[in-house]
């Protein structure tokens, strides 16, 4: 049996679908948007992190909450991200990435979640 019990895996073709979703949902936010951009980002973020720490994917689902937390500080202290940082696209970018490459992990039955320090290393 792979990192999945078969409970889990029995939702996994929905987690994926609906995290693959959201990532290209953040994607095209980040591609042409600014405006409220903070508050779009977060509640995607929570929504994978909520979702990933119900799949037992502990790691994933701590990067989403920092970055769920990095959206919350600029919603409660900004309201919106006018003019994001081209730093704040690559690190959100380098999360995307990340959580892309795990998501088409996810299926195969050696799969074994990975650090997010691969993040850090970019």
């Amino acid at each position: 049996m792979g990192y999945f019990d078969a409970d889990m895996e029995d939702m996994l073709d929905i987690y994926l679908l609906e995290t693959n979703q959201l990532l290209e949902q953040a994607d095209e936010i980040m591609l042409n948007s600014c405006v409220l951009f903070s508050k779009r980002i977060f509640r995607i973020m929570h929504t994978i992190k909520s979702s990933s720490a119900m799949m037992g994917l502990q790691e994933l689902s701590s990067m989403a909450h920092k970055l769920e937390d990095l959206f919350a500080y600029y919603r409660e202290n900004f309201g919106k991200i006018e003019k994001p940082e081209p730093e704040l696209f690559d690190l959100l970018f380098a999360a995307s990435d990340y959580i892309e490459t795990e998501l088409g992990d996810m299926e195969n039955e050696d799969y074994r979640p990975r650090s997010t320090a691969v993040i850090e290393e970019r």
